[in-house]
């Protein structure tokens, strides 16, 4: 019987959190505790009732999730893992206390937001100050700005704050590496063949797209059609997707052709 590998790791999220309101701090401070002690249904409960949502703060609920979903992924591997999201104003000061706090408690950072060209992205004022970062324009659509680089020896991930673009950067660079560093030896996701159900047209422009897409997977061939709007800022599409559909630059596929995808779930 081989040893079950054992892991701590701590997960951080700088948030842009300027646009939360809450409407009851005592359900809130409940949901954090909850939170903490790993009873996550219920402290998901709390925060519905604590957080009037705003779209503009939507990094928060989407991150809530891909950590749960990371959790019960090491669950089923026999992997120990411990989460954490913290969320943050847009103030240079908290972000630098919260980098310098993941340095001694964590094994990787990873934030969203801040890390484009604003004049107010301290997020990458901080991390250019405090370590070695490299700033990147990946040749994809949505997702094109990406972090990585090194504070003192932590691994930093640093992911666009548009909703869309955020996620597709996690799936695609930030997840395998995480799985990868908490002892998964298939880190990356499958890629599928499908078939579409409709076009799905681009503009060459030297990039590759995803696509958000529901893929039907009953008999035969998956069956791949869009969930919705494609726009970076539009969640509706991301939130009905079960799987990124992949396509190279080009003028897209046809009704019928068929097409390169993943899974999300």
């Amino acid at each position: 019987m081989s040893k079950m590998f054992k892991f701590i790791f701590l997960f951080y999220l700088v948030i842009n959190a300027s646009n939360i309101s809450i409407s009851d701090e005592n359900f809130f401070d409940k949901g954090l505790e909850l939170y903490k002690n790993q009873n996550y249904e219920d402290a998901k409960f709390m925060f519905e009732r604590s957080i009037v949502f705003d779209p503009k703060n939507s990094n928060s609920y989407l991150y809530l999730a891909k950590i749960y979903n990371l959790k019960e992924d090491q669950k089923k591997e026999e992997k120990n893992l411990e989460a954490t999201l913290l969320i943050e104003p847009d103030n240079e000061e908290a972000i630098e206390e919260t980098i310098k706090k993941a340095e001694d408690t964590c094994d990787a950072l990873v934030t969203t937001g801040g890390v484009s060209m604003g004049d107010f992205d301290y997020v990458k004022i901080v991390l250019n100050r405090l370590g070695e970062m490299r700033w990147m324009q990946v040749a994809i659509k949505p997702a094109k700005p990406l972090a990585f680089g090194i504070v003192n020896e932590l691994p930093v991930f640093g992911l666009p704050g548009n909703p869309v673009s955020s996620m597709v950067s996690y799936e695609l660079f930030a997840r395998p590496a995480l799985r990868k560093m908490s002892g998964n030896k298939n880190p990356y996701r499958t890629i599928f063949e499908g078939k579409a159900t409709q076009d799905f047209l681009r503009k060459p422009d030297g990039k590759t797209h995803f696509f958000r897409v529901s893929a039907d997977v009953g008999e035969g061939t998956p069956k791949i059609q869009s969930a919705g709007h494609q726009g970076s800022h539009q969640l509706t599409g991301m939130a009905g997707a079960n799987a990124l559909a992949i396509l190279p630059d080009g003028n897209g596929v046809t009704q019928d052709a068929t097409l390169e995808f993943l899974f999300l779930d």
